[in-house]
């Protein structure tokens, strides 16, 4: 995340006749100029890739970007290193693959988690409970901007 509040959010939705988010876009302003933009669905395949483009280059993630073995640097002259970082191949245990490509990294979090259990720690990083609430903060913030509530919402 930024090391700064969201000042503002914008976005828009397509709702399924249920009522269910089916597509969402929001626009996330930071101030400063700094903005990002980002998109999610249920009813249509999205890239799922991150760019990150800042005054000095920029950081692409691609696909799964939930779960990705590479990404590039480019810098301001065009200059372009890739990073790769392979993950396990799924365990030929695991009869019917999994939902998603690459989720047998999953475990890498499982393990963060189990070890903080076990070191009695309240703070996981690389993500923190400060992290985990701004994200949440900008999640909440998204259903307000598109006008979605669940029934169980404390939020007034």
């Amino acid at each position: 995340m930024i090391d700064a509040p969201v000042q503002q959010i914008r976005a828009i939705t397509h709702f399924s006749e249920l009522g269910a988010d089916l597509h969402t876009t929001a626009i996330l302003d930071f101030g400063s100029g700094r903005q990002a933009s980002i998109t999610c669905a249920i009813d249509c395949a999205l890239p799922n890739e991150v760019f990150v483009t800042g005054t000095r280059g920029t950081i692409h993630i691609p696909s799964p970007m939930w779960c990705p073995e590479t990404f590039s640097v480019t810098d301001s002259s065009g200059t372009t290193m890739a990073h790769h970082f392979p993950i396990d191949r799924p365990s030929t245990l695991v009869r019917n693959g999994f939902n998603f490509r690459n989720s047998q990294a999953l475990k890498y979090e499982a393990i963060a988690f189990q070890n903080c259990v076990k070191d009695g720690s309240r703070d996981c990083p690389p993500i923190s409970r400060k992290n985990t609430l701004q994200i949440l903060e900008v999640l909440d913030g998204i259903r307000d901007a598109i006008g979605l509530r669940y029934t169980n919402d404390t939020r007034s």
